[in-house]
């Protein structure tokens, strides 16, 4: 039996050199589930904790059908931060609390965004962040760019962007650059479909923008068009200095005259 000590033909309490006690037995090697300690008289095999083999009392090397292996612990459910491949638990990629496996996320850290398996601090294009979720929630399918499902910022191609939703067609004014301009392109203060001002060099007439007054018409205040005749008696064209022609009348240093009698211009 290999003992060196016993109290009875089948109950050893030491071993020769070489073997270990296991329950009431002397063994050359430590069996599964024990692992090889000693005391001061002889060499133990001590039962391992919840392991198929180990080192120590707490540091486990493989583990029992169905449970796997992480920092030296058997678990029948891989710990979160890790996912189950083979007997073990692996570690889940930065940022990944949760996995499927190392490049397939299943939740992310804080201020990040879970999108197709990938966590990401800010959201593709064509997603948006939700908070409330935790995950890029993607766009309406006109929209390329939003901050939420009701919010579009920017179009797919054939769509214009109108009052924050992305539309065929311009329910009012025109579409520039995918977006809609109720009052048309340089406007300043537009309400509803009325332009009232426009940008710095460009003159309101009716109700449009343009980069110069009409050949009839000049601006007095650098804002709006009017006619010649409101500074230039009938004036057809003009600048701003003088008149160019008269409704009239003859011209005369820039400003329209009546023609001597029996005379016209």
């Amino acid at each position: 039996m290999n003992c060196s000590q016993c109290s009875s033909t089948t109950v050893c309490s030491s071993c020769s050199l070489g073997y270990y006690i296991y329950g009431t037995l002397c063994l050359s090697s430590c069996p599964n589930t024990t692992f090889l300690t000693s005391n001061s008289t002889t060499g133990l095999c001590q039962a391992c904790n919840n392991c198929l083999t180990c080192n120590s009392s707490t540091a486990c090397t493989s583990c029992i059908s169905s449970q796997f292996l992480y920092n030296a612990i058997c678990y029948s459910t891989c710990p979160s931060g890790s996912y189950p491949t083979g007997t073990i638990c692996a570690a889940c990629n930065t940022g990944c609390p949760t996995c499927q496996n190392f490049t397939f996320c299943t939740s992310c850290t804080t201020s990040m965004y879970l999108y197709k398996g990938e966590c990401y601090l800010v959201c593709p294009n064509s997603t948006f962040p939700n908070t409330t979720l935790q995950i890029c929630s993607s766009c309406p399918a006109s929209c390329a760019t939003c901050t939420s499902l009701s919010v579009c910022q920017t179009c797919v191609t054939s769509y214009s962007l109108e009052d924050s939703q992305c539309v065929l067609i311009c329910s009012k004014g025109l579409s520039f650059n995918q977006i809609c301009y109720p009052c048309g392109l340089n406007c300043d203060i537009c309400q509803d479909t009325t332009c009232s001002k426009c940008v710095t060099s460009y003159y309101l007439y009716n109700n449009t923008c343009l980069s110069q007054c009409p050949v009839n018409m000049l601006s007095l205040d650098s804002m709006n068009c009017v006619l010649c005749t409101n500074k230039f008696i009938n004036c057809t064209t003009c600048n701003l200095n003088e008149c160019l022609k008269c409704a009239f009348g003859q011209l005369v240093n820039g400003t329209c005259v009546p023609c001597s009698p029996g005379y016209y211009a």
